[in-house]
């Protein structure tokens, strides 16, 4: 209470826990184009997640599909071991969602008063690598 000062409870019973969706499902689909190359295609879907204990939808993050692309090629090449090159491009559809925040309240002037704040994630990314053994 920023008004009086002290505290005010509240007691909620039976609610879900914070920051933990009650759905969580991905998929990963691949195709082998070539003897070298294969292209993957990832799926996550994250259900609506509540950032304290009131399970109040203002107070939540809305649920979410990301979908990914990995391409992996490994070429062979003489004196080379093992050579493999990959793409990754993450939120192919450059999807604008938050996967993570906070929330909390207070008694501001006599009145309940809820502030939540949300962790943008990125929209389209691109990330390579290049493994080499000898």
């Amino acid at each position: 209470d920023y008004t009086n000062g002290g505290q005010v409870t509240y007691k909620w019973k039976n609610t879900d826990m914070v920051l933990s969706p009650n759905k969580v499902l991905g998929s990963q689909f691949t195709v082998k184009a070539t003897k070298n190359l294969n292209i993957l295609l990832l799926t996550k879907f994250v259900a609506r997640q509540y950032l304290d204990n009131t399970q109040t939808q203002s107070r939540s993050l809305d649920q979410y599909i990301v979908n990914d692309i990995a391409i992996n090629y490994q070429p062979t090449i003489k004196g080379i071991k093992n050579l493999n090159l990959g793409l990754l491009v993450n939120n192919i559809s450059n999807h604008i969602y938050s996967s993570n925040g906070y929330s909390y309240s207070g008694i501001v002037n006599f009145a309940r008063k809820d502030f939540s704040f949300v962790y943008p994630q990125a929209g389209i990314n691109f990330m390579a690598k290049i493994e080499l053994l000898f």
